[in-house]
Protein backbone atom coordinates (compact mmCIF):
# COMPACT_ATOMS: atom_id res chain seq x y z
CA UNK A 1 0.00 0.00 0.00
CA UNK A 2 1.36 3.43 -0.93
CA UNK A 3 1.82 5.63 2.10
CA UNK A 4 2.42 9.33 2.35
CA UNK A 5 4.59 10.42 5.28
CA UNK A 6 5.41 13.89 6.61
CA UNK A 7 8.49 14.37 8.79
CA UNK A 8 8.38 17.57 10.86
CA UNK A 9 11.55 18.59 12.67
CA UNK A 10 13.82 21.62 12.68
CA UNK A 11 16.93 19.43 13.05
CA UNK A 12 18.45 18.38 9.71
CA UNK A 13 20.13 15.24 11.09
CA UNK A 14 16.88 14.02 12.65
CA UNK A 15 15.02 14.59 9.38
CA UNK A 16 17.61 12.67 7.40
CA UNK A 17 17.57 9.74 9.83
CA UNK A 18 13.78 9.56 9.92
CA UNK A 19 13.62 9.76 6.13
CA UNK A 20 16.08 6.88 5.86
CA UNK A 21 14.09 4.77 8.33
CA UNK A 22 10.64 5.60 6.92
CA UNK A 23 11.26 5.56 3.15
CA UNK A 24 10.71 1.77 2.98
CA UNK A 25 7.17 2.44 4.24
CA UNK A 26 6.21 5.25 1.89
CA UNK A 27 7.02 8.54 0.24
CA UNK A 28 8.48 11.05 2.71
CA UNK A 29 8.12 14.82 2.72
CA UNK A 30 10.28 16.82 5.13
CA UNK A 31 9.15 20.13 6.59
CA UNK A 32 11.20 22.23 9.00
CA UNK A 33 8.60 23.83 11.24
CA UNK A 34 5.06 23.66 12.53
CA UNK A 35 3.70 26.37 10.26
CA UNK A 36 4.90 24.51 7.16
CA UNK A 37 3.52 21.25 8.57
CA UNK A 38 0.03 22.70 8.89
CA UNK A 39 0.24 24.18 5.43
CA UNK A 40 1.39 20.85 3.93
CA UNK A 41 -1.32 18.96 5.85
CA UNK A 42 -4.12 21.17 4.55
CA UNK A 43 -2.71 21.29 1.02
CA UNK A 44 -2.56 17.48 0.91
CA UNK A 45 -6.22 17.27 1.95
CA UNK A 46 -7.21 19.91 -0.59
CA UNK A 47 -5.59 17.74 -3.29
CA UNK A 48 -7.34 14.65 -1.85
CA UNK A 49 -3.92 13.11 -1.15
CA UNK A 50 -3.75 13.20 2.66
CA UNK A 51 -0.80 12.04 4.71
CA UNK A 52 -1.06 8.61 6.31
CA UNK A 53 1.63 9.28 8.92
CA UNK A 54 3.21 12.36 10.46
CA UNK A 55 6.22 12.45 12.78
CA UNK A 56 6.32 15.61 14.89
CA UNK A 57 8.99 17.17 17.06
CA UNK A 58 7.63 19.18 19.99
CA UNK A 59 10.31 21.87 20.25
CA UNK A 60 10.32 23.90 17.06
CA UNK A 61 10.43 27.60 16.27
CA UNK A 62 7.18 29.39 15.43
CA UNK A 63 4.55 26.67 15.98
CA UNK A 64 5.48 23.79 18.33
CA UNK A 65 4.58 20.17 17.69
CA UNK A 66 1.83 19.96 20.29
CA UNK A 67 0.11 22.97 18.75
CA UNK A 68 0.34 21.32 15.32
CA UNK A 69 -1.02 18.07 16.76
CA UNK A 70 -3.92 19.87 18.40
CA UNK A 71 -4.73 21.85 15.23
CA UNK A 72 -4.77 18.68 13.12
CA UNK A 73 -7.03 16.82 15.54
CA UNK A 74 -9.39 19.80 15.82
CA UNK A 75 -9.61 20.03 12.02
CA UNK A 76 -10.29 16.29 11.73
CA UNK A 77 -13.00 16.58 14.38
CA UNK A 78 -14.58 19.52 12.54
CA UNK A 79 -14.51 17.43 9.36
CA UNK A 80 -16.19 14.63 11.33
CA UNK A 81 -13.28 12.24 10.94
CA UNK A 82 -13.36 9.30 13.32
CA UNK A 83 -10.46 7.27 14.66
CA UNK A 84 -10.34 5.17 11.53
CA UNK A 85 -8.39 4.97 8.31
CA UNK A 86 -9.15 8.58 7.36
CA UNK A 87 -7.41 10.06 10.41
CA UNK A 88 -3.67 10.61 10.10
CA UNK A 89 -1.45 8.63 12.46
CA UNK A 90 0.92 10.85 14.44
CA UNK A 91 4.15 9.87 16.16
CA UNK A 92 5.81 12.43 18.41
CA UNK A 93 9.59 12.16 18.06
CA UNK A 94 11.14 14.53 20.56
CA UNK A 95 13.93 15.21 23.03
CA UNK A 96 11.34 16.01 25.70
CA UNK A 97 11.30 13.01 28.03
CA UNK A 98 9.16 14.08 30.98
CA UNK A 99 5.97 12.21 31.81
CA UNK A 100 4.14 15.56 31.65
CA UNK A 101 5.22 16.10 28.02
CA UNK A 102 4.38 12.51 27.10
CA UNK A 103 0.91 12.67 28.65
CA UNK A 104 0.18 16.07 27.09
CA UNK A 105 0.95 14.76 23.59
CA UNK A 106 -1.01 11.56 24.09
CA UNK A 107 -4.02 13.50 25.39
CA UNK A 108 -3.88 15.80 22.36
CA UNK A 109 -4.07 12.79 20.07
CA UNK A 110 -0.72 11.32 19.12
CA UNK A 111 -0.67 7.54 18.88
CA UNK A 112 2.98 6.96 19.80
CA UNK A 113 5.57 9.01 21.69
CA UNK A 114 9.27 8.36 21.01
CA UNK A 115 12.03 10.08 22.97
CA UNK A 116 15.22 10.94 21.09
CA UNK A 117 17.77 9.66 20.32
CA UNK A 118 16.04 7.87 17.50
CA UNK A 119 16.78 4.21 17.12
CA UNK A 120 15.65 1.96 14.30
CA UNK A 121 13.94 -0.50 16.63
CA UNK A 122 11.87 2.29 18.25
CA UNK A 123 10.59 3.38 14.84
CA UNK A 124 9.89 -0.21 13.80
CA UNK A 125 8.00 -0.85 17.07
CA UNK A 126 5.95 2.33 16.57
CA UNK A 127 5.07 1.36 13.00
CA UNK A 128 4.09 -2.14 14.12
CA UNK A 129 1.87 -0.66 16.84
CA UNK A 130 0.17 1.44 14.15
CA UNK A 131 -0.14 -1.58 11.81
CA UNK A 132 2.14 0.05 9.26
CA UNK A 133 4.27 -2.69 7.77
Amino acid sequence: MFRKIMIVDDDFVTCELLEELLTPYGSCQIVENGFEALRAFHYAHAKNQPFDLITLDISMPDVDGNTVLEAIREWELAMEFQRDEREVKIIMVTAKTSMKDRLQSLRKGCEVYIAKPIRKELIEDALAELNIT
